[in-house]
């Protein structure tokens, strides 16, 4: 990242302008040759002759034109690298005049034209040099160095720049600092003021097309350059999807490659993002990002930092990147709503995206505020988190490493303060709760999740009841359970073992569920003077979603049934249940009855009519 980043973008500036510089000393030759030769044929062979000697190379000029010495067009000059490959190729320059002091050296030229030029920087795979840098090195001294040369402007049209460094394997699906190609570059130059080492100019309407696809619609920014440091002034950027406004941007091209961007405002399409950086957040709103950016030699640290996304989310963060590309970043006072969530992709190991999954009882939180502290990779983190909503507040920790075969695997700690049970499900009559969770494992869509669960639920109110004490310990993968929930508190002692799967249609089960004892008045179950108290052991096998469609056994033991001082003991209970599509058999067999029951019958009723008998 160090090398590839910061060298790769000091040296292409300075290459750049390195090869205007050749650019313009050309032209600076041409004009002096000019006062010496009166046939214009001669002069091409003697300018060429000139500049060849200079640079000790094989630069060829096919035709320079005068008018009345206001106008100026050259044709086809051609630079060669020393294996005789291109480095500028330019079919025709056009130049205006506006003074001319023969005496003085001093030339100005109101607009240089250049029209279908291409420029190509390349280093060869070994090469410790870029091939045009051979004219320098073979370049003489120069004797016309106080020849006067200002540019009013100078106007690009349809010119292409390439860079190939062949050290570096080339992406074609991004846009990428070792290999790049911009077509279609249009741009015009005013107010410019080329000296040795110095070059300001105001850039206007510049447009381009990168080979990856990125677009730039319309650049305008004022640019200074000297040979440390480069300068933009109130820039503005417009692509087919973005838009960025930067005040200033202040960038020093030594070794320390410090960087100040200062009030960056923008308004962005991740589209555009990815064509520079792999995001691992796609999402189809733009993103309005503003902020100030400063780079040292090692970092790179945006303060006050917002993020606006869709219509109600904002985001207030610090954030520090080092070269390593370890994040520390600090999000605080934010709003996040869950329909802008939604909205959000999110990358997956296979390099797919996959879009963020909310259940649906969650939907309903609209939005939560949000204060956040992360530290590490993007694939290997740690970080603490507030969340708060009308719904509860959660706090914790979640810790996410990608193991050697590329998938991410999470550690979430939550701490929750009064959840509205309605998170859970709609369908159970739970008012609110406390949690304490450990969740460890891998996935995020209900159909790949691999969890284990190890935690507790408190004061959670049923029925009117705050159960005290819900402890879980077990594996959850896809919709599949196994493991143990226990409960105890005064009214109620019960223990779960066992397997739930709700992948399958029917569902199928193989558990123990052992009450201790259970406070049935009390818990909001039944309405009886008596306050009755029930104890079992019991363990279920078979499938079905509902006692209509259950096919397997329920075996009851040690039942034991209370009322105030006096105690029933029942034993044993056999519930043998066999369903089809055209009949549904069940069968008890106890110490004291069996019972036997074939046909075509919903157990609803019979439920509604067993509640009333007991009440």
């Amino acid at each position: 990242m160090k090398i590839s980043f910061k060298n790769t973008i000091s040296i292409l500036i300075k290459r750049f302008f390195n090869v205007i510089e050749l650019i313009v000393f050309l032209l600076i030759v041409i004009l002096y040759l000019f006062r010496s030769y009166y046939v214009q044929s001669e002069l091409v062979n003697q300018i060429t002759s000139s500049i060849n000697k200079e640079f000790d190379s094989n630069i060829s000029i096919n035709k320079v034109r005068l008018k009345g010495f206001k106008y100026l067009q050259i044709s086809e000059i051609f630079i060669p690298d020393q294996y005789g490959d291109t480095i500028v190729f330019i079919p025709k320059i056009n130049l205006d005049f506006n003074k001319v002091k023969l005496l003085a050296n001093k030339y100005v030229i109101d607009q240089i034209v250049i029209e279908d030029a291409l420029f190509k920087i390349r280093k060869r795979k070994g090469n410790e040099d870029y091939d045009y840098q051979y004219l320098f090195n073979n370049k003489k001294e120069n004797n016309s160095s106080n020849l006067s040369l200002e540019v009013k402007s100078i106007e690009l049209k349809n010119n292409t720049f390439s860079h190939l460094n062949e050290d570096y394997l080339c992406s074609f699906q991004s846009v990428d600092f070792q290999c790049f190609k911009l077509n279609n570059i249009n741009c015009l130059f005013s107010s410019v003021d080329f000296s040795n080492n110095y070059l300001s100019a105001d850039v206007e309407q510049l447009s381009l097309v990168e080979k990856s696809g990125f677009k730039i619609n319309e650049l305008n920014t004022k640019l200074i350059i000297d040979s440390t440091s480069m300068k933009f002034s109130n820039l503005n950027i417009l692509s087919n999807n973005s838009t960025i406004s930067v005040k200033d941007i202040n960038y020093l091209m030594d070794d320390s490659f410090k960087l100040d961007i200062n009030s960056f405002k923008s308004e962005l399409d991740l589209m555009d993002v990815n064509y520079f950086y792999n995001s691992p957040l796609l999402t189809s709103s733009k993103l309005k990002l503003n902020c100030d950016l400063k780079k040292e030699e090692d970092y790179l640290k945006a303060d006050n930092l917002s993020l606006i996304v869709g219509d109600y989310s904002f985001v207030n963060a610090d954030l520090v990147i080092s070269d390593s590309l370890d994040y520390d970043l600090r999000i605080y006072n934010s709003e996040i709503d869950i329909d802008d969530l939604i909205s959000f992709k999110y990358l997956k190991a296979d390099g797919k995206y996959q879009r963020i999954f909310i259940p649906d009882n969650l939907k309903k939180i609209g939005d939560v505020s949000l204060d956040l502290s992360l530290n590490g990779k993007l694939n290997n983190f740690n970080s603490n988190y507030t969340i708060s909503s009308d719904y509860g507040n959660i706090n914790g920790q979640l810790f996410v490493v990608e193991n050697q075969d590329s998938v991410i695997t999470y550690d979430l700690k939550i701490k929750a303060d009064k959840l509205a049970g309605e998170l859970i499900s709609e369908k159970l009559n739970v008012d609110y709760f406390n949690a304490n969770l450990n969740i460890k494992g891998t996935g995020l869509e209900s159909n790949d999740l691999d969890l284990i669960i190890d935690g507790s639920l408190s004061d959670l109110k049923y029925n009117n009841y705050i159960y005290e004490d819900v402890r879980i310990n077990g594996s959850l993968k896809n919709q599949s359970f196994n493991g143990d929930i226990s409960l105890s508190d005064k009214q109620i002692d019960l223990v779960f073992k066992g397997d739930l799967d709700l992948n399958k249609n029917p569902y199928e089960f193989d558990f123990t569920f052992n009450v201790n004892h259970a406070f049935l008045n009390d818990l909001g179950f039944l309405d009886n003077a008596l306050n009755p108290k029930i104890s079992f052991n019991s363990k279920a096998t078979g499938t079905g979603s509902s006692l209509d469609n259950f096919t397997g056994d329920i075996d009851f033991t040690d039942i034991n049934y209370f009322e105030n001082d006096n105690k029933y003991f029942f034993d044993s209970l056999n519930i043998y249940s066999n369903s089809n599509d055209k009949e549904h058999q069940v069968t008890l067999l106890s110490k004291f009855f069996t019972f036997d029951m074939v046909g075509n019958y919903h157990f609803d009723h019979f439920s509604n009519d067993l509640n009333s008998y007991l009440s």
